[in-house]
């Protein structure tokens, strides 16, 4: 039982964490985005 708590546990943490770079890697372009137009 503690074992399975622990892996979705994990899945959730490695989902939250991908969620957090992707939301990074988003506004990094966006950035780029707009000093290329000017």
């Amino acid at each position: 039982m503690f074992l399975t708590t622990l892996s979705v546990n994990h899945q959730l943490y490695v989902g939250n964490q991908d969620a957090e770079w992707s939301h990074l890697n988003e506004i990094h372009v966006q950035f780029s985005e707009k000093r290329s137009d000017q």
